[in-house]
């Protein structure tokens, strides 16, 4: 454990409930040996990752391109820099399987995902986020300003000037309506009626709404951070059913990351979409912090450990609940009380700080793969590698 760890770890012991490091979460429990089952290097840093349901195809995009893998680890390239200047920061969207959405600058990229072709391209002045769907309707976040609705005969509503970056949250309500949720750059979280442009509530937070929203496991509640660092959780008509506040957000508070230079990496804002395990609703949230916090339905904290770096990128749970998180030179495997199950260092990094992007996952004979890719610190053109791992027999 580095001196820069140590020290943070001993300034926030008090503030969160029994917070440790992450590799020294473990409780009860075996541990388990992490088994790589491929990888697969590229020419530049991953930023963003999907993953077929079989298995058989793998979906990278980079700051120049997006890599079509196939499960022999050989891949195809679409250099999509011939058409824009390209950079892919957030999850490509596998719609049905029969169309790959890729937002980056100017343009929203749809491929045939089995052709590896460029299949169509939606395209505005400004970044694309990645699209929420609603039946033949492309919810679209623009991060010049706008949320688009954009029908397949090519209609656009055009809702708010409002910057947006993240991918929208579509629920279906008891009456068979459709509900859009989505945060703005103006600290709001709003929320659309079907394709109506005009939103119907807005909930205020304290900073840029950047977090994807997540639905609470109750189906009626959306989850969402912001960068006031708090997770907030609302009901469908906006309204606030409680707040929990990040060890980020004390520090942000008391002056802490000011004062302290050295922990310059780390901050008070949420940006990764908070996870809930369905069989209890227990919710996981990473935070700039550099905490993995697991908290009960109703917000309160179950247990939260310390990564080695800010925890940007989504949270993935598997079928049996086990939770895995990417954050600084690791993938964390965790419980669902949030104690260590599994931990998997990137060995191609050759020392090299390296970054997890959100892992994703699939079951093929019964067993679950996770792929998860990793990069290079302030080096993104250089280095970039996809993995595809399993969990081996406990320790």
């Amino acid at each position: 454990m580095t001196r820069l760890f140590l020290l943070l770890l001993l300034a926030t012991a008090e503030a969160s409930v029994a917070q440790q490091q992450c590799h020294e979460a473990v409780g009860s429990l075996p541990v388990y040996d992490v088994i790589v089952e491929r990888t697969t290097l590229l020419d530049e840093s991953p930023r963003a990752v999907a993953v077929a349901q079989d298995g058989q195809r793998v979906f990278a995009g980079t700051w120049n391109a997006v890599y079509f893998i196939g499960n022999n680890g050989i891949y195809h390239t679409a250099r999509t820099g011939t058409v824009s200047s390209m950079g892919v920061y957030d999850s490509p969207l596998l719609h049905d399987g029969e169309f790959l959405m890729v937002g980056a600058y100017k343009r929203l990229f749809i491929f045939d995902p089995r052709g590896w072709q460029l299949a169509a391209a939606l395209e505005a002045n400004g970044t694309l986020g990645i699209p929420a769907v609603i039946d033949s309707t492309l919810v679209v976040p623009l991060q010049a300003g706008g949320l688009h609705f954009v029908a397949t005969n090519g209609t656009d509503s055009f809702a708010t000037d409002v910057v947006f970056t993240s991918t929208p949250l579509v629920v279906e309500t008891e009456g068979g309506n459709w509900v859009t949720v989505t945060g703005g750059h103006d600290g709001h979280v709003y929320f659309f009626r079907g394709v109506d442009p005009e939103p119907y509530a807005k909930f205020q937070t304290g900073g840029p709404v950047l977090s994807s929203p997540a639905l609470g496991g109750d189906g009626r509640s959306v989850l969402v951070g912001s960068h006031d660092g708090y997770l907030h959780s609302l009901d469908l008509d906006g309204r606030l059913n409680w707040s929990f506040e990040t060890v980020g957000a004390q520090h942000k508070r008391e002056g802490f990351w000011n004062a302290n230079t050295q922990f310059v990496s780390f901050r008070s804002e949420i940006e990764s979409r908070p996870a809930v395990i369905p069989t209890d609703g227990t919710v996981v949230l990473g935070a700039g912090d550099g905490s993995v916090y697991f908290l009960r339905p109703d917000g309160s904290e179950i247990s939260s450990c310390r990564a080695n770096g800010p925890v940007d990128d989504d949270p993935y749970v598997m079928r049996d609940g086990t939770v895995v998180v990417g954050a600084g030179l690791a993938t964390y495997f965790f419980y669902p009380d949030g104690t260590l199950k599994a931990l998997y260092m990137d060995e191609y990094t050759n020392g090299r700080f390296g970054y997890p992007v959100s892992p994703v996952g699939y079951v093929v004979d019964g067993r679950e793969h996770v792929v998860v890719g990793t990069g290079e610190w302030g080096n993104e053109n250089n280095y970039g590698a996809i993995h595809v791992l399993r969990l081996a027999s406990a320790r």
